[in-house]
């Protein structure tokens, strides 16, 4: 499994899910993400929390890249993605044998939980 997203050319709103920006006129920059989960029932469970997340826009935040430093542009939101398959943890892949908890923590932490009596898996 995969989840992907993409914003590109979005512009700030008054109430908008991009919490940190100054203007209402400001442009950022869109960036494109692919991340993995493993296809088990705990991986679609955590895709369908993700799902609620992406659509809260509790994924994506605009802000400064802690990779290259640019400022205005999309980054995590502080709920962490699988985005290598392979490399293991410190290269944000697997193998992670305490991922998918965490993963979950931290959209608890942000509202997501599952009710699982609503979703078919």
């Amino acid at each position: 499994f995969f989840f992907s997203s993409r914003r590109r050319h979005t512009r700030c709103s008054g109430v908008s899910w991009a919490r940190r920006c100054v203007q209402e006129t400001e442009t950022y920059r869109g960036t494109q993400r692919t991340a993995y989960l493993p296809n088990n029932q705990e991986g679609r469970e955590v895709l369908e929390l993700l799902k609620v997340a992406f659509d809260r826009r509790l994924i994506f935040v605009v802000g400064t890249s802690v990779t290259t430093g640019r400022e205005n542009c999309v980054v995590w939101n502080g709920i962490h993605h699988k985005t290598q398959l392979n490399g293991g943890a410190a290269c944000y892949g697997y193998p992670d044998d305490t991922y998918l908890n965490r993963v979950k923590q931290e959209l608890a932490a942000k509202g997501v939980t599952i009710d699982l009596s609503l979703i078919h898996i």
